[in-house]
């Protein structure tokens, strides 16, 4: 019998009384067959590995595995608060601003790094923009289901400079703390 299927006899017994085995306990019964000498191969940190991968295959679709939300169901929804307890991470248009200036807003700063790359984001104008542009950033971010990177870089490429995403974590920062 080769080693693989011996894993397998193995794994099929040992699920007979645990279905899911800790590592823990597979370490105990590998430790417990390399010293009656059984030769399943050299060492046991291999067959421990394989016992293990084993036992989450056989497990795969049961009760023992994890099923994440369907993105595309009505019920993949975002908590009220995310990891640093800011409840605020979706921040109200400026006073001043509409929906349609704020993307315009947007839209310039696409414009600026096109005609200068990120040399552009030492500019006044682009520190002020992204500012400007702080809830419609947030709004795109928090998008669900959340949006690819390369569909933020063509949205925010400025976002993706040191300076305007370390501007931006300081933004929303301020935002969670008042």
């Amino acid at each position: 019998m080769e080693r693989r299927q011996k894993v397998r006899v193995l794994v099929d017994e040992m699920r007979r009384y645990e279905a899911n085995p800790t590592r823990s306990q597979c370490l105990t019964v590998i430790r417990k067959i390399i010293r009656q000498r059984v030769t399943l191969g050299c060492g046991y940190t291999s067959l421990l590995i394989q016992v293990k991968n084993r036992i989450e295959n056989v497990n795969r679709g049961g009760v023992y595995a994890h099923h994440r939300a369907s993105r595309s169901s009505s019920t993949y929804k975002r908590g009220p608060t995310d990891t640093y307890g800011c409840t605020t991470f979706l921040p109200k248009l400026p006073p001043e601003e509409t929906n349609e200036t704020v993307e315009q807003n947007r839209q310039r700063l696409v414009e600026i790094y096109r005609q200068e790359g990120a040399g552009g984001v030492e500019r006044a104008e682009v520190k002020n923009q992204m500012e400007l542009t702080f809830c419609l950033q947030r709004r795109h971010i928090n998008e669900l289901p959340p949006p690819d990177i390369e569909n933020m870089r063509s949205k925010w490429p400025f976002l993706f400079t040191p300076r305007c995403i370390y501007a931006h974590f300081e933004l929303l920062r301020h935002q969670c703390a008042s």
